[in-house]
């Protein structure tokens, strides 16, 4: 049905989120952080990180029970196991809350090598919704 009259609307600026920190995890400021599919509370990268998904990168330190706010997308300058020149347009995967990789695996994907700065150092444009976008890549 078409509109027939105004209709605010709540918005929220930007791309920073929030999300209620799980049980017994502290998340530091740095950290690229997951959403447990299970019930969406935020964690950091475990054995099982193939169960998360990617929510953005911490923007300040939370503990359990709290709520993290997060960048859900952008670039950021960090090492990837695997990266050269040629890596540009790769796609980038999360093993870690502080280590990316180009090796799929059970890793999570968190975007994609946008510039190659120097030996494995790359800028990656990261966003939230990456493991959508690469699953069926």
């Amino acid at each position: 049905m078409a509109l027939a009259a105004d209709t605010p609307r709540v918005y929220e600026m930007g791309d920073i989120n929030e999300l209620t920190v799980d049980t017994g995890v502290t998340i530091y400021e740095g950290a690229f952080v997951f959403a447990k599919k299970a019930d969406g509370t935020a964690v950091v990268a475990s054995p099982a990180i193939s169960t998360h998904a990617f929510a953005g990168i911490a923007i300040e330190r939370a503990t359990a029970g709290n709520r993290v706010r997060i960048k859900d997308r952008g670039k950021v300058v960090m090492a990837v196991t695997g990266a050269s020149a040629a890596s540009v347009g790769a796609i980038v995967y999360a093993s870690a809350d502080d280590t990316l990789t180009l090796t799929a695996s059970t890793n999570v994907p968190v975007g994609y090598v946008s510039r190659h700065v120097t030996s494995t150092t790359c800028i990656v444009e990261f966003r939230a919704t990456a493991e959508r976008d690469t699953a069926v890549a």
